[in-house]
Formats: C-alpha cells, sequence, structure tokens
C-alpha cells in the first residue's frame, strides 16, 4: 500500500484517505518538494504548524529558508536540515536526523525561542531517478533536552558538592577547634566515658581560673589534654557534676540556669553566676560519647534581677501608703502577679492566679479595651516607647459590675539585647476624680445652653436697635451698640464653643457631610473676616480647584479659628498667606502669620484643652484655650491631619489636611437623608 502512495501524483497522495490518516496524526509532517536546495514547501499538518509557531500563517509554496530564517536557527541547525534534506534527496533513502537546534519565532512578540528538533525525511514520489517529495516527521524535543541539560548542570553540581564537602570534612577537627577558639562564649570537649578534656577555648580556661582561684596561666590549665577533668579541675568537676550525670544518663541537653562560684581570696570573695548549657555528643553508635559544656557570664543580669526585687519592695511598702495596686508581668515565664489592691480595682476577691486575657483583657470596658491592647503591644518595642507606660481606662468589675476609673503607670524593663523582662507599675482609682469631671462638664454644657437663649435675644435687640439709632443718625449710640453687638458676637461664639466643647467630649458632635470646593470654603471665610477685621490683609492661594467630603460650618470654624488667631498674634500688618495644595490623595490647607511665632516647648501642647501660652505679647489676648482643641478634633473626625510650624519671632504655620472626596460620593450623598442628631454651628472664634 506504502509503495502505491508513493508512485501516485501529489493531489491522489494528499487525497488519500490513509495517507491523510497518517498524515494529519497528532505527530508534526511537512511535505516539502525535493528541488534542493530550495525546498519549496507543499503543506504540513496543524500539529507541525503548533510545534513551530506557524499556526495562521500560510506557508505553501515558499522556501523552508524563506519560512525559516537561517540566520535565527541558533548554532549550525541551518546548516545540518540543509545538509540532511540534500542527502534524503540525492540517495532517495530515509535520513534520520540526530539532535539539533533551529530555533523558532516568539509566539507573544518579536525575537526567537530556542527549540531542539529529531527528524525523519522520507523521499516520497519519483522524479526520474529522484524522489519528487520530501515527507518530514518532526518531533518536538525541546523539554527532553532542557531536562538532559539539567540533570547534566545537577550532576555537576552534586560531583562539586560533594568535592567540597570532602574537602571540608577533612579540614573540619582544625576548624572546629579554630572555632572553639574564637567563640566568644565559653566552650570546652568532654569525653566519655572517663570525662577527660579534649579542648576548651580561652574563654573557658579564664572562667576555670575562677572558679578554682588560680590564675590563668597555671600549668595545669595550659596542658590539660586527655587529663581528667576531675583530677585537673577537681573545684569545677563538682559544679558540673549534675549536669554531666544528667546528659550520660538520659542522652538529652541539660541547662543550669545560675551556677554560682566565688572569685577572690579569703574574706573578699565575690558572688558569680554562670548560665551553663551540658549538651551530648553521640557516637557512630549513638550512644554519648562526650559532652559539650558552654557558659555565659549571667552575673550582671542576676544581680540586676536581685536590684529590682529589692527595689519592688520598695515599691510595695510605698504604695501601700498611696492606696495604689501594684502588677507584676514575668513576660519570658508568661506569667502576672496582681495585689490585693489591683484585684480590688477590678472587682476580684479571690486569690487564684491571675492572667493577661482572662483577667485584665476581660476586665477592661469595651470601648477601653482595644485602645489598651494596641497600647500595651507598643511597650514591648524599646524603640517605639521605651517601655514608659501611662493610661487610663475603665474597668468592670467581675464579680461586682462596677464600672471603675483607673490611671496606670509602669514600664517595661529590658535586657541588654533590649529583650522585654518584666512589666511593672501601679493602679490609681480616679474615680471620683472622673465624677468630679464629669459634673463640670455637665455644668459648662448647661450654662451655656442656658445663657444662649437670652444671649440670643439680647443679640437681637442690640441689633434692633442699632438699625434705629442709623436711621436716627445718633452717633453716639451707633457707635456704642456696635461695639455691643461685636461684644454679644462675641460672647455666642464663646458659649458656642463650650457647647462644642461639651458635645464633643460626650461624642455627640455629629458630622453633616457635603461635596463641596475646599476654595470656595476658604473663600467664604476670608469674606467674614475682611468685614471683621479690615486692616487685616489675607493672600489665598490655590494650586487646584479640589472637592472634599466636609461638614461645611465646622470647617468653616477651623479656618475661622486660625484666620483669627493669626491676626490676633500678627503685628500691625497683619498679613495673612493663605495655601492650598493637594497630592493627589489628600488636600492641605495652610494659614500663615507674621506674627510673635510659638517657642518650641510649647508646640507639642499647643493643641491640648484649655492650654494657653504665656507670652508679654499675648497676655491681653482673650480666650479660654479651647479653640485649636476643637479644630484638631473636627479635623480628626473628618479622617486628617492637623499640625504646626514655627520659629519665635519670624510667625507660624498652621496646616490641616483632609481626604480628597472620592468619584460618585455627590450622587451617593444626594440619595441619603440629612444625617441624625446634627447640630450646626456658627464658625468657633479664637476667643478660645
Amino acid at each position: 500500500m506504502l509503495v502505491f502512495i508513493f508512485s501516485s501524483s501529489m493531489i491522489d497522495l494528499l487525497n488519500n484517505p490513509l495517507f491523510q490518516a497518517l498524515f494529519n496524526s497528532q505527530v508534526p509532517r511537512i511535505i516539502v518538494v525535493a528541488d534542493a536546495p530550495v525546498f519549496t514547501i507543499v503543506t504540513s499538518n496543524d500539529a507541525h504548524k503548533h510545534a513551530t509557531n506557524l499556526v495562521g500563517r500560510e506557508i505553501s509554496g515558499k522556501s523552508v529558508w524563506e519560512v525559516f530564517d537561517p540566520e535565527g536557527a541558533g548554532g549550525d541547525g541551518a546548516v545540518l536540515l540543509g545538509e540532511a534534506l540534500t542527502a534524503a534527496q540525492m540517495t532517495n533513502e530515509t535520513v534520520v536526523m540526530p539532535p539539533f537546534r533551529y530555533d523558532m519565532g516568539a509566539l507573544d512578540g518579536p525575537g526567537m525561542v530556542e527549540r531542539w528538533w529529531q527528524l525523519e525525511i522520507m523521499p516520497v514520489g519519483r522524479n526520474g531517478n529522484g524522489p519528487k517529495f520530501l515527507l518530514t516527521t518532526t518531533n518536538n524535543i525541546t523539554e527532553r533536552i532542557f531536562k538532559e541539560r539539567e540533570t547534566q548542570i545537577a550532576q555537576l553540581d552534586l560531583a562539586r558538592m560533594v568535592e567540597e564537602r570532602t574537602a571540608r570534612l577533612a579540614a573540619s577537627e582544625l576548624k572546629f577547634r579554630n572555632l572553639i577558639d574564637q567563640s566568644p562564649i565559653a566552650i570546652a570537649l568532654l569525653t566519655a566515658p572517663a570525662l577527660t578534656i579534649d579542648a576548651a577555648n580561652p574563654q573557658m580556661l579564664r572562667l576555670w581560673a575562677s572558679m578554682e582561684n588560680r590564675a590563668p596561666e597555671s600549668p595545669d590549665l595550659r596542658h590539660f589534654s586527655d587529663k581528667r577533668l576531675a583530677d585537673v579541675l577537681p573545684a569545677v568537676a563538682e559544679q558540673y557534676a549534675n549536669g554531666i550525670k544528667a546528659v550520660l544518663d538520659t542522652g538529652e541537653s541539660y541547662h543550669e540556669q545560675e551556677l554560682s562560684y566565688r572569685i577572690g581570696p579569703a574574706g573578699q570573695q565575690r558572688e558569680h553566676f554562670a548560665s551553663v548549657f551540658f549538651d551530648p555528643i553521640f557516637g557512630q553508635d549513638q550512644t554519648v560519647s562526650g559532652v559539650i559544656v558552654s557558659a555565659i557570664d549571667t552575673t550582671g543580669q542576676v544581680n540586676a534581677r536581685k536590684e529590682l526585687e529589692r527595689a519592688y519592695e520598695q515599691v510595695r511598702l510605698s504604695k501601700q501608703a498611696a492606696q495604689l495596686g501594684t502588677f507584676d508581668m514575668d513576660l519570658p515565664a508568661g506569667t502576672m502577679e496582681w495585689d490585693a489592691r489591683c484585684r480590688e480595682l477590678f472587682g476580684i476577691s479571690h486569690d487564684v492566679e491571675v492572667t493577661y486575657e482572662k483577667d485584665f483583657l476581660t476586665g477592661l470596658h469595651p470601648d477601653d479595651r482595644e485602645r489598651i491592647e494596641t497600647v500595651i503591644s507598643g511597650l514591648f518595642d524599646r524603640s517605639v516607647s521605651d517601655g514608659v507606660y501611662d493610661v487610663e481606662y475603665r474597668t468592670v468589675g467581675a464579680e461586682d459590675g462596677r464600672i471603675r476609673w483607673v490611671r496606670a503607670k509602669g514600664k517595661v524593663l529590658f535586657d541588654p539585647n533590649d529583650r522585654p523582662l518584666r512589666f511593672v507599675g501601679s493602679v490609681l482609682d480616679i474615680t471620683d476624680q472622673k465624677h468630679e469631671q464629669r459634673l463640670r462638664h455637665d455644668f459648662i454644657a448647661m450654662a451655656s445652653h442656658e445663657l444662649k437663649t437670652p444671649l440670643t435675644s439680647l443679640q437681637a435687640h442690640v441689633q434692633l436697635l442699632h438699625r434705629h439709632a442709623v436711621r436716627d443718625r445718633y452717633e453716639v449710640a451707633f457707635h456704642a451698640l456696635q461695639q455691643a453687638e461685636k461684644q454679644v458676637i462675641k460672647m455666642a461664639k464663646m458659649i458656642n464653643g463650650f457647647l462644642d466643647l461639651s458635645r464633643l467630649e460626650s461624642g455627640k458632635l455629629h458630622l453633616n457631610l457635603d461635596r463641596l470646593p475646599i476654595a470656595t470654603v476658604i473663600e467664604n471665610v476670608a469674606s467674614e473676616v475682611r468685614l471683621i477685621h479690615p486692616a487685616a490683609s489675607l493672600e489665598i492661594t490655590t494650586t487646584e480647584d479640589v472637592t472634599v467630603m466636609v461638614d461645611k460650618d465646622k470647617i468653616e470654624a477651623v479656618l475661622m479659628n486660625l484666620f483669627t488667631n493669626a491676626i490676633k498674634y500678627s503685628r500691625k500688618e497683619k498679613y495673612i498667606r493663605v495655601g492650598c495644595t493637594t497630592d493627589g490623595h489628600t488636600v492641605t490647607v495652610s494659614v500663615t502669620d507674621q506674627g510673635i511665632g510659638i517657642q518650641p516647648a510649647h508646640l507639642d501642647q499647643i493643641f491640648d484643652r484649655f492650654y494657653r501660652i504665656e507670652h508679654p505679647d499675648s497676655k491681653y489676648a482673650s480666650g479660654f484655650g479651647i479653640g485649636l482643641y476643637l479644630s484638631q478634633e473636627i479635623i480628626l473626625l473628618h479622617q486628617g491631619k492637623i499640625w504646626v510650624e514655627s520659629c519665635p519671632g519670624v510667625g507660624s504655620t498652621f496646616y490641616f489636611s483632609l481626604p480628597l472626596a472620592p468619584s460618585g460620593a455627590a450622587e451617593d450623598l444626594a440619595a441619603q437623608p440629612p444625617a441624625a442628631n446634627t447640630v450646626q454651628q456658627p464658625p468657633v472664634s479664637t476667643d478660645f
């Protein structure tokens, strides 16, 4: 049947069902004309197109060298392929090519991809004494070649590794001994069962000399090879006896945490401590053939711990007089101790052991728990907090359910490597203080609310009289009423500020958010400031018109506070510069004055409640010190930040940043009802 196929015309051949079944199989095949050196392509099956990255390209009628660029073949692949095709045509015999490289164009872009092939070239048909066509079966063996290459590399790596390890093993004993000698830790090797000294570094020799009250250069310490430890160093052997016996009996490591020994002549000896580790050395039969002894001088740590224990006792006596509760956490051991007073503040009457999770965290008020956990997590990083602990929180009594306010102060103690060892401190009941503070806040809120109504009525009457004075041209009354109206407005703003403070501290100060251009908000407040302070000069610069999601009244209150502060503490010129910039995520507003400036010592407290700076140039400036505090809280409610930079005698710049409004925020707000419990307030004056 094959002879019949090969002797037929190409059209008959291609249409022959048997040939089609063979040709269009999963094996990549291509037919070319035996017209060396051109080798015109007749056809190729789908498997061949996929193997050679030619899917979708028409290659029939083109030369093999036109489709498969010899220049990009890589290596001598083009030469080998040409020779094999020519040999098949000239000899009219099947040629099987050994593996060769012939790179293909990349599917996903320019460049070539390395490919390896193994071809069988079979002459087909007759053309005189030679074949008419060449049927080539193309096997893509790239993956096999790559795996063989990886295997060769792995074998070379393995051989190199074996060679290197053999070399290392040859010098291992010398290196090991050098390592022992150069180690900063005292190390010695003892050979079982006689416990002869096999090696000991200088650090261990000095330690042994101290334990034996000998000089380190003693002959019996310098020439110890193959001598029994008990013969050379009887005092050391006695100290090590328990540890060595434990290792030999169990085959497990043993740790003597505080091995005590004394140094110095009789009558002048000082107690020293060492942490000693005994580790087994196993022979080929897996029995203990020796012991590695390593030691670290822990005298400083032990003395520090004892000093801490003495200090703790002093604290215990002191806190009894001050009705302080105390706590003590041993961090490595994971234990916690509370005294009776501390247990009382958490509503606990039993003497059962307490734990951090079960008693402390559970005993915290739910509203304070996350905040206190965050503070404590930062305590154990010395670079973050230096271990200083000073917080206020509420407890909920475990047995009585009573809510108590507590102030806790403490300190985390670290070892020389900054590892936390102990967390100690005291707790003080401040429930009565908090209650008194709450009464003061309630009184301020009540008084401010009660004053607001008559003040509003008074303002209306002053405005009415002012209009009559203007109409009747009563100049004396006109100026007096104008000043009276200013003072009434000033008092109204002060009262509103106290009300906002009360709402803020009771959690009732809410935001009524709108999507607004920040430049418009700034200009609105600037216009009002120009009317109130006509002598002030405001220069406003905005680089971009950006929008923010803000409570208009409250952000205007912040701006009014910053503007009037800048005017109040500026010199005669009262030149104020206002800037507005954005980084694509937030907008930053700045207010710069040329005033008296702020001393560096005050910068960290400038936003504290009721904080006022004592300065000769500002002692007559009105206010209660809550304007900047309220401004800070309003900005924080908007998820923003506020800060100040100042140079004494030159001026100050106050900044605040707000997140930009997300796209679509206006549409979302339009579909929502007004925020519940939202209180609209006029701008807060700097008179606070």
